[in-house]
């Protein structure tokens, strides 16, 4: 069970804008969210999300997520989870 508020990115470029993933986390995390949901497909096709300069954004907010350097890597710090 998920616990937490949670926010599903539609379009990830769209909330990014001009900023960066550390903003969209910053913000995030301002407004006491505790997991981000990401939108990867489209039934069986990849969605925009996970293509081209967009794509490369999806994989830094994942890894902003992931707190390796002290933690375990299945530790999340800001859960990301790409559905």
């Amino acid at each position: 069970m998920l616990n937490g508020r949670a926010i599903y990115i539609w379009r990830l470029k769209n909330v990014v804008g001009v900023g960066t993933v550390d903003d969209v986390v910053q913000k995030a995390t301002r407004a006491k969210i505790s997991s981000l949901w990401v939108k990867i497909a489209d039934g069986s096709r990849g969605f925009e999300n996970t293509k081209g300069a967009v794509g490369k954004l999806l994989q830094d907010l994942v890894t902003i997520g992931v707190d390796t350097p002290s933690a375990r890597r299945d530790q999340v710090r800001h859960p990301i989870l790409c559905v």
